[in-house]
């Protein structure tokens, strides 16, 4: 934290002599004497250039004396200008090299200057000279002060107040002084000092507060820092440190106003907005804190950290391109910072810029290798690229040294399920089951890791395995509906549906089955019946997840299906005309609806639904193929041969469609002359 904002004073308290030496002047010729009077009445009338012009004709004549140098000094420093001034000075010197108010006057212009080595040797030579002039003291203290010469300036400090102890401008500065050696305490004695001899007159209530803050008196250094502000409300550097007082009293909102104002009023104090952004980012105010890091960063390029927490930032609003453009802008200041890095390779790892992750983590671990993190970050990336194999190494490699990151092994485990899936779904079964036994190494009573291995088994048409896996899956989760209802489902296919219905019950007696499971387990317990045309079973199952779900559309096709088995058209009619009302867009509701209307030998009907069907979906193959066989009965042969065609531009069924071709070509006989002309 950027908390040391202090003020202190510019000391310029020699004299500057632009006249003093009298006796010089009878030396003067007539005519110089003149020129100098006049010089010395165009200075008292502030006109310095007019003034120097004469005091050089006065040295043309009287080049020896040196009041004329002196004097003409003087007005060059009026003037600004400061090397012209050094040399008059310098030639008073050659002729009066004892006169340590000369050198005085030459320290001052060269503290202007800010040649501070200079301006303390002709201080210090004054001192030589004329040691009786205590004040020179205050001087040597101001050069050292500006040198950061922090021992010497208070030494010189120290001697200075020795002879003028009411001096309460040089006690502010030593304190200030202190402040800036990090001697807080020292700071406050002085301050604690200045302020009760005369709450009045003081005035350097910002440094008195920064130093109550640095010494941890926080409601002191509040209630200082709030006198300055009374005095000044644009004091800025008060309102500053008051910030700081703020935040170490964890009045966040307080902070954050005292900052904004500071910004308000000295927009250019660009220092303070660094804490200011990282107190809005700890409050989430996150597009606040982003405008004050991006001004920072205008005015402080250097600091990578400003780079790393604005990167952060852009990373948790999800704008991951802004983050990856603000750290590598960072690293281009701090190409080895590691924590810019690492922070590059976390934003790349979120983008799914896998390969720039990957890249900048081996670039670490190449430091660090070591750095199990930065190990296991990149077996994630790889993961995430589905390379499950270097992944498995990777993670295998920090459980190896950390045997309790748990963030690793759970990796692992992912890493060996997914691998096990890919191999599925690669049609690689006996792969996935070496996948999926290793992830039980690392999870023995997930149920879910035995049900996975089944399903691969039961791939491979291994029936025993199958219900090997089962069984051990039912043993770890008797209860578990997931389990009951994935076994029962293998069992169907087994033909074991009274084993199946037993764990099908099973699981919808479970506390934790939802209504939507239960709805399943009815649809999958009706469906097996259905497909071995146990049709009373299936319909009894299918009516009771109807009462779970009774606008499920599908459902009522199930049951219209179902109705159709047992050769029920009416009511196979009616539950696909419920279907229709839910959803009026379903061309296979149409379509069953059609086929029963036409056993029923209502054609008329049954051809709309066909249409129906066609306007609903252009490409239903066999709508068109129902129409034509429809148009047949009927001896409307052009219609017929139109759709019998129609299906055969539109069917995937190989077979019938070259069944259906010969028909076609078999009608086209049947045809009068005169329609086939046409």
């Amino acid at each position: 934290m950027e908390d040391s904002i202090i003020n202190i004073k510019s000391f310029i308290t020699g004299l500057i002599l632009t006249a003093g030496l009298t006796s010089s002047v009878l030396a003067m010729t007539p005519e110089a004497n003149q020129y100098y009077h006049k010089a010395c009445s165009l200075s008292d009338n502030s006109e310095y250039a007019q003034a120097a012009e004469l005091l050089n004709k006065a040295i043309q004549l009287s080049p020896d004396d040196a009041l004329l140098y002196t004097k003409l000094a003087g007005m060059y420093s009026e003037l600004g200008e400061w090397d012209n001034a050094i040399e008059a000075y310098k030639k008073a010197l050659k002729l009066r090299p004892n006169d340590a108010f000369i050198f005085i006057s030459l320290g001052n212009i060269l503290e202007q200057k800010q040649d501070y080595k200079n301006a303390f040797t002709a201080y210090n030579q004054a001192m030589k000279i004329f040691p009786e002039y205590k004040y020179n003291y205050l001087n040597l203290a101001s050069v050292k002060t500006h040198l950061n010469e922090d021992d010497e300036a208070i030494k010189y400090y120290q001697m200075f107040l020795s002879y003028y102890p009411d001096a309460l401008d040089a006690r502010e500065n030593m304190a200030s002084i202190y402040l800036r050696m990090n001697k807080p305490q020292d700071a406050v004695e002085i301050y604690n000092e200045i302020y009760l001899k005369d709450p009045s007159t003081f005035n350097d209530y910002s440094n008195y507060g920064l130093a109550l803050y640095r010494i941890s008196d926080y409601d002191n250094a509040q209630n200082i820092l709030l006198k300055a502000i009374q005095k000044d409300k644009d004091d800025y550097v008060a309102r500053a440190n008051l910030a700081y007082v703020y935040l170490a009293q964890a009045k966040d909102d307080l902070a954050m106003n005292e900052f904004a104002k500071v910004i308000e009023i000295q927009p250019e104090m660009t220092s303070i907005r660094f804490d200011y952004a990282n107190l809005l980012a700890n409050k989430e105010k996150y597009d606040e804190a982003i405008i004050q890091y991006e001004e920072y960063i205008k005015s402080n390029k250097d600091n990578p950290v400003a780079y790393l927490n604005l990167g952060i930032i852009y990373s948790k609003k999800g704008d991951y391109q802004n983050a990856i453009n603000t750290l590598n802008a960072g690293l281009l200041t701090a190409p080895k910072d590691k924590e810019l890095q690492k922070e590059l390779a976390k934003s790349y790892h979120l983008a799914k810029r896998y390969e720039e992750a990957i890249s900048v983590y081996d670039s670490l671990i190449a430091v660090e290798p070591e750095n199990l993190d930065l190990v296991l970050n990149k077996g994630i990336a790889l993961h995430a690229q589905k390379k499950y194999g270097e992944a498995i190494s990777l993670y295998k490699s920090v459980l190896l040294k950390d045997k309790d990151n748990k963030i690793a092994n759970d990796y692992l485990l992912k890493a060996y399920v997914a691998q096990g899936d890919l191999f599925v779904s690669e049609g690689n079964y006996k792969k996935a089951v070496n996948s999926y036994e290793s992830a039980l190494t690392l999870d023995s009573e997930n149920p879910l890791l035995y049900i996975n291995i089944a399903n691969a088994y039961d791939k491979i048409g291994s029936k025993s395995k199958v219900i090997e896996y089962y069984e051990k899956a039912m043993e770890i989760a008797p209860e578990n509906s997931d389990v009951l209802s994935s076994y029962a489902k293998t069992l169907t296919k087994y033909d074991k549906a009274a084993d199946a219905k037993l764990l099908y019950e099973k699981a919808m007696s479970s506390e934790t089955s939802t209504s939507d499971e239960k709805f399943t387990y009815y649809v999958e317990m009706a469906d097996n019946y259905y497909k071995n045309k146990n049709y009373a079973m299936a319909l009894d199952d299918y009516k009771k997840a109807l009462e779970l779900k009774p606008n499920d559309e599908y459902i009522n096709i199930k049951i219209g299906n179902t109705y159709k088995g047992l050769s029920d058209l009416k009511n196979a009619i009616d539950s696909y005309s419920k279907a229709i009302k839910i959803n009026s867009n379903n061309p296979d509701s149409y379509f069953n609806t059609g086929l029963c209307q036409a056993e029923l030998n209502d054609l008329v009907s049954a051809k709309a639904n066909f249409e129906k069907v066609v306007t609903l979906k252009e490409d239903y193959a066999y709508a068109y193929y129902a129409l034509g066989l429809t148009y047949e009965k009927e001896n409307n042969l052009e219609k017929a041969i139109e759709n019998y065609e129609a299906f055969v531009k539109y069917t995937d069924d190989k077979n019938l469609k070259t069944n259906v071709q010969n028909k076609v070509n078999n009608l086209k006989k049947k045809l009068p002359e005169k329609v086939i002309n046409e």
